[in-house]
């Protein structure tokens, strides 16, 4: 399944602009990221089935993936013993929001400004080019929704990912409301 995910993240563009499953390329994005958490944090997600947006699915799990692994990283950094990355995807009106959630040392606040500018990190120069934040927020643009980051007030950061919601049959309306969000804990 990781090689199958990791051929449709390779892909990238060139499937086109289509409605996208948001639960499945978040788990896509988990499956590819395990390893990252694996032996620093605790991982859980609570997930919203049934939403769609529209992009590339490929691209997609690229955002996604980018914030995982870096809720991971800035955990292993913070050497904590109760790490823990949280995924949260929900309808919220007329959009989807992706919240990635760690619990590490956040980001300081005169950086947090820049975390988004090209070639900006605060990585050493053998670990990070300051480019996977900045490409993940031109292509939730692309999508037609917003990327941000925020500190928690109870530590760690929030990085939420806002897209307009696809509906995809009459029946399908925000009107009605959803299932229950599925949870995994790992």
């Amino acid at each position: 399944q990781i090689v199958s995910d990791m051929r449709s993240l390779a892909r990238g563009g060139r499937s086109g602009t289509k409605p996208v499953d948001v639960c499945e390329t978040i788990r896509a994005a988990i499956r590819m990221a395990t390893a990252q958490w694996k032996r620093h944090a605790r991982f859980e997600s609570e997930l919203e089935p049934g939403l769609r947006v529209r992009g590339d699915p490929g691209r997609f799990c690229q955002v996604i993936l980018n914030l995982l692994v870096n809720a991971a990283e800035a955990l292993a950094e913070s050497e904590r013993t109760d790490g823990e990355v949280r995924v949260r995807c929900e309808q919220r009106g007329k959009h989807v929001v992706v919240e990635v959630l760690d619990n590490g040392p956040g980001i300081a606040e005169e950086v947090l400004p820049r975390v988004f500018d090209r070639f900006f990190t605060t990585k050493s120069a053998e670990n990070g080019t300051g480019l996977g934040l900045s490409i993940s927020r031109d292509i939730v643009r692309e999508l037609g929704g917003e990327l941000t980051a925020t500190n928690r007030e109870d530590g760690g950061c929030c990085f939420q990912v806002v897209l307009e919601r696809v509906i995809e049959h009459e029946h399908d309306s925000t009107q009605i409301p959803s299932a229950k969000p599925h949870v995994l804990i790992v």
